[in-house]
């Protein structure tokens, strides 16, 4: 409504990318300081996470780039992005709660052409209804090798299906890793799960 004296207030940073995917983003400071953001972890959300995590670090007396260059070292978050071997298959393990999460993922791995399994449960930690399937964009898998897997992989399936993503289907979750370098051995597997379902596979026996 005009004139309610609400606005966004000015940020104290913000984050600037590159044309140049070479070239880290910079973060940079409302006073002109600027500061390369250099991350082991993927995707512009842990840009972002990183630069805000940075503005608060400076507000407790810790210069950014001390903080930034801590940053740097993290190269999995509670199990987030590591890489474990289930026999002989490598598979990086990302978790995804909700559908903002989903998007940004589904943004990461889009570019890539590495297998790619979904593992969706319906616990309680994850909600028991998963309508949700809905709000996320799983139309940019197409032309992927994806394999539904988890508790709720024939809801999973049909929102696939509907999406005009071809995949295979394993109930099981470790199979369906293993399933998806049946035709690009040497692969590592990307892995998308929700909250029990990445949980599962991160505590599962190889």
């Amino acid at each position: 409504m005009a004139g309610c004296g609400f606005a966004r207030p000015e940020p104290t940073a913000h984050l600037v990318f590159s044309e140049d995917e070479s070239c880290p983003p910079v973060g940079v400071w409302a006073d002109g300081r600027t500061f390369p953001i250099t991350l082991a972890l993927p995707g512009r959300f842990n840009y972002a996470n990183a630069l805000m995590a940075a503005v608060a670090a400076e507000c407790h007396g810790i210069d950014p780039a001390v903080a930034l260059a801590a940053m740097s070292e993290v190269v999995q978050v509670a199990g987030r992005f590591t890489t474990r071997a289930f026999g002989d298959v490598q598979a990086r393990l990302m978790l995804a709660k909700n559908p903002a999460g989903w998007s940004e993922l589904l943004d990461l791995v889009a570019g890539g052409d590495a297998p790619l399994v979904v593992s969706i449960n319906a616990r309680i930690a994850d909600g028991a209804d998963p309508s949700w399937l809905w709000d996320v964009p799983f139309e940019r898998l197409a032309g992927r090798t994806v394999v539904a897997t988890g508790d709720r992989c024939r809801d999973l399936s049909v929102r696939l299906q509907y999406g005009g993503v071809a995949h295979q289907m394993r109930e099981d979750p470790v199979a369906a890793v293993q399933a998806a370098v049946l035709d690009q051995p040497d692969q590592v597997v990307d892995v998308i799960g929700n909250y029990t379902a990445f949980n599962e596979l991160l505590g599962a026996k190889a």
